[in-house]
């Protein structure tokens, strides 16, 4: 009787803690990562991830994990595995809040075996034969998925610990509701949107869910006004090409990582093939406070020469010194060309492009290349 008693009181301490490690995660900037990995020590789980779907087309649109590496996350994302892993088809059809396991329901294994090849390759490696899904939510535009992969020593979950994961599912519905609710408080300052607003590029700040926090009016214009983008019913960013949309995760995702490990002057350029005209260059920049600590977001600004004319070759040289050379090499950079495509274009030689831009770092001071495009894009207004 007394060996039932003390279990039963550790699992209350247990259960009490790990609510307690769930809703510290509000004020938390890393997220809800240390709760994920509060939940795999509890219910001895290899990993788990708690993301964001968009449903049509099927993306990734954010997500906290623990226990899954990095180079996993990263091809997940550049070969966008979200729209055919079947560990999220089942998640998706399950019932609002309620756990449920692979085992469970597809005894066979079916739905851990129809894995792409790539992460089959992980799953054999840590061994993984059972994994419990929640869909948090359903908005029927987007939805909020939530999984945990078990080893073979860790085992299937049993009923028993799926109902103690069940117990947990209506606080993890509100933590997520309540972070949502208490990030946009957060951000809604005066400052922030005059900001915002006195930029003259088309500009929107995103959350880490990569939802559009504030966006100027220039913005809200250029958005309006152009059809390979669109902004769902939950405030997601969505682009026409599948392509721009893998690349857009991929560069938030390590530009978020590094604003957790307080490197602030990462930066992330891409480009946008428009149906007619000249491409868009967007700009992806973190942001948050100097210790890293609380407040994080990405400024997200686009730089559309087919409305707006882009740095010249003659300010560009005025305003970073330099040569008349340098700067075209510059203007062409900024327009997306690669090195190869500027010494065609010129009809100079690779090497001597690529010597052009190596005298442009010494002298910006920038030893990447998309560092001195957003510097130039960002400093020079367009006219």
């Amino acid at each position: 009787m007394l060996a039932e008693q003390t279990a039963a009181t550790s699992d209350i301490s247990d259960y009490s803690s790990l609510l307690q490690s769930l809703y510290s995660c509000l004020s938390d900037s890393a997220g809800f990562e240390r709760f994920l990995f509060d939940l795999r020590t509890h219910f001895r789980c290899n990993a788990a991830n708690l993301g964001g779907v968009n449903l049509k087309p099927r993306l990734m649109t954010f997500a906290w994990s623990s226990g899954i590496p990095e180079y996993v996350e990263l091809f997940y994302i550049e070969k966008n595995l979200i729209a055919t892993d079947s560990i999220i088809d089942l998640t998706l059809g399950l019932p609002t809040g309620e756990f449920h396991s692979a085992a469970s329901v597809d005894p066979e294994g079916g739905y851990i075996t129809k894995l792409d090849s790539d992460l089959m390759d992980w799953v054999i490696k840590d061994n993984i034969i059972d994994v419990a899904g929640m869909l948090v939510n359903n908005n029927h535009d987007s939805a909020v998925v939530l999984t945990l992969y078990r080893d073979v020593e860790g085992g299937a979950y049993s009923d028993a610990e799926l109902e103690q994961l069940n117990l947990l599912a209506p606080h993890i519905r509100q933590a997520i509701t309540l972070h949502q609710q208490l990030y946009f408080q957060s951000v809604d300052n005066v400052s922030l949107k005059a900001a915002l607003d006195s930029a003259p590029q088309a500009s929107v700040v995103l959350s880490p869910l990569l939802e559009i926090v504030h966006a100027n009016s220039s913005a809200s214009r250029w958005i309006d006004d152009v059809d390979y983008l669109r902004i769902t019913n939950d405030n997601h960013i969505i682009f026409a090409q599948e392509r721009i949309n893998t690349e857009f995760q991929k560069q938030s995702y390590q530009l978020l990582h590094s604003l957790e490990q307080k490197e602030l002057s990462s930066v992330a350029v891409f480009n946008i093939q428009t149906p007619y005209g000249l491409p868009v260059s967007v700009t992806l920049t973190p942001i948050g406070s100097d210790n890293g600590e609380g407040f994080k977001a990405l400024l997200m600004q686009f730089f559309d020469p087919n409305v707006s004319q882009l740095p010249r070759s003659a300010e560009i040289r005025k305003v970073f010194n330099l040569t008349p050379t340098e700067s075209r090499v510059c203007e062409q950079l900024i327009r997306g060309f690669s090195a190869k495509e500027i010494a065609q274009k010129t009809d100079r030689k690779e090497s001597t492009i690529r010597d052009n831009i190596k005298s442009i770092f010494l002298k910006t001071g920038y030893n990447r290349q998309v560092e001195l495009v957003a510097a130039i894009l960002r400093t020079i207004p367009s006219s």
